[in-house]
């Protein structure tokens, strides 16, 4: 029994440690890319074209997204509903915060699904140039319903649910891998993780206003679609 015992809790420890692996590294460079190359269109349309073309240059970057970013994804989300219905199983976050990792992960898994429908599978499937990207998200972003823009809400959401989940998924990660063994390191990286999500859902965040509304608040002008900054009115 003890033998049977121990290599299933290694069988768990060896599940938990490639759950970690698979959120955190495909979801961290799945928003790194995303939020920078949205974040270029708080320059201009044109900045925006240039990433994304930079971006599309690289070779083979349809097999790279579904083989290093998709299917590890999968992965985390099945693994992950498994984990979050068996309360049986170790967690190296405390009670109080797993509610919170779980309904954040189905938010995240929600949006990052709404995302690659709006962009990479308009690209597989329907044969949509990514350069266009720019184009489809300000139009579904400026959208209405009532007067409520509720696309750019659900997006300010999903960022959030998303930028949450991977910073907590880091100083998971830290523990579960071994990288933070003391109750210090832990603290250390539970600041530092946090600082990672709240920038990374600041930019995201700056990039669905701009999209939703053509206004970039980090400037003092408001820009013109594709054109210089508006001039600021003279006096009488």
């Amino acid at each position: 029994m003890g033998a049977l015992a121990e290599k299933t809790r290694t069988r768990e420890e060896t599940l938990r440690r490639a759950h970690s692996l698979s959120g955190v590294v495909p979801l961290g460079v799945f928003l790194l890319l995303h939020v920078l190359v949205n974040a270029s269109a708080l320059g201009s349309e044109q900045r925006f074209t240039a990433s994304a073309r930079a971006f599309q240059a690289i070779p083979a970057i349809t097999i790279l997204e579904v083989l290093f970013v998709i299917a590890p994804l999968a992965f985390h989300a099945i693994y992950g509903v498994k984990l979050a219905r068996d309360g049986s199983l170790r967690s190296p976050y405390p009670p109080i915060w797993r509610k919170w990792l779980h309904g954040t992960g189905y938010g995240a898994f929600a949006f990052v699904l709404l995302h690659l429908w709006q962009t990479s599978a308009r690209k597989w499937f329907y044969g949509e140039s990514p350069l266009a990207f720019h184009t489809t998200l300000e139009a579904s972003l400026s959208s209405t319903v009532w007067g409520i823009p509720l696309v750019a809400i659900v997006y300010l959401a999903g960022i959030g649910c998303t930028c949450l989940h991977f910073a907590a998924g880091l100083w998971g990660f830290s523990v579960t891998w071994n990288l933070s063994r003391s109750d210090r390191a832990k603290r250390r990286g539970a600041w530092t993780a946090g600082a990672v999500g709240a920038l990374l859902f600041l930019l995201g965040a700056l990039s669905v206003v701009r999209y939703a509304t053509g206004s970039n608040i980090l400037t003092a002008t408001e820009p013109l679609p594709d054109g210089p900054p508006r001039p600021a009115c003279s006096a009488p």
